[in-house]
């Protein structure tokens, strides 16, 4: 029985070591040099196909020496913009058939209503698509801002990937060495290395998970305005009447909407207004009562300082 412990300690320092030294040797270089995608990225806001098609575990001979051929890129694709328009409904009608048409969904979607509306959209496209459907959604409405990055994650998956193979291996060894355990001892000690190494596979599986639903589908942010005119727009120079006609135009406007604002301000506040009122009138009587007894005391005492004193 010593012989399976030492030797299941033995199987997993060395598994421990090998998971480090992966870990040591790509961990720490997630945006290497020779990854031109995410820089070409920058260069535009979705121009251009950054996946490559190539296997990631097959092998490539380069001066008689067979070397690992490149890996196939994971990059995760996301982009956001703002819209306006004069339409509202029209917009998020096309923008539905827009998702639609390329597969996508909507992971978040909210509209405010009142006034002027308001939508925000987070939408999911597979990324195959996501270029077209970036330059389609842009093409809607008025475009007022747009950015879209690629972020390489082809380290962390590949390391986590590789980490997650080296805990299957580990359990598989362990669960031949509980076949052949003996001693309860040595069961229970296997088995509590079982638990763990499940655990560890279990959560590298849900992270790699993660990371494809990230990869295979792109995010796009979306916020559409529903505004009284297009912001930005290209115009032929005003001439001095057409700039006084639209001065004077305004400024009705202005007086208008000041107007409203003061007709919204009694409606609300009439009630107040009575409240304020009716005690105005109250403090004036008393004030005018008041002031008439005084003058009536002023009158009265003079002449009661003439009058003759009676015998």
């Amino acid at each position: 029985m010593k012989k399976i412990i030492t030797t299941l300690l033995a199987l997993t320092l060395a598994l421990t070591l090998a998971g480090c030294g992966r870990s040591a040797s790509s961990g720490n270089s997630f945006y290497a040099a020779d990854k031109a995608a995410p820089a070409e990225a920058a260069d535009g806001y979705w121009e251009g196909d950054y996946v490559t098609n190539e296997s990631a575990y097959t092998t490539a001979s380069y001066g008689g020496e067979a070397v690992p051929a490149r890996r196939e890129a994971k990059l995760i694709y996301s982009a956001s913009m703002e819209l306006e328009t004069t339409e509202f409904d029209q917009a998020v009608a096309a923008l539905d058939a827009l998702v639609a048409d390329a597969k996508g969904y909507y992971q978040d979607r909210s509209v405010r209503q009142g006034g002027y509306r308001y939508g925000s959209f987070t939408v999911r496209v597979p990324a195959a698509a996501y270029d077209d459907f970036c330059r389609q959604a842009g093409e809607l409405c008025h475009l007022l801002y747009a950015n879209a990055s690629a972020q390489d994650i082809s380290d962390s998956y590949y390391d986590t990937d590789s980490r997650l193979q080296s805990a299957r291996a580990k359990l598989a060894r362990l669960q031949e060495l509980l076949a052949k355990a003996e001693s309860m001892q040595d069961i229970i000690t296997i088995e509590s290395a079982i638990s763990d190494t499940q655990w560890e596979i279990d959560n590298l599986a849900g992270t790699l998970r993660d990371y494809d639903s990230l990869v295979d589908y792109a995010t796009v942010n979306i916020e559409l305005r529903e505004v009284y005119q297009l912001s930005d727009a290209a115009q032929a120079p005003l001439t001095f009447g057409q700039r006084l006609a639209n001065s004077f135009t305004s400024g009705l406007r202005s007086v208008g909407s000041a107007l409203e604002d003061f007709a919204m301000w009694l409606a609300y506040s009439w009630v107040w207004l009575l409240v304020i009122a009716a005690a105005a009138v109250v403090i004036v009587r008393i004030a005018r009562r008041r002031g008439f007894r005084l003058r009536k005391k002023k009158k009265s005492t003079p002449e009661a300082a003439e009058a003759p004193e009676t015998k």
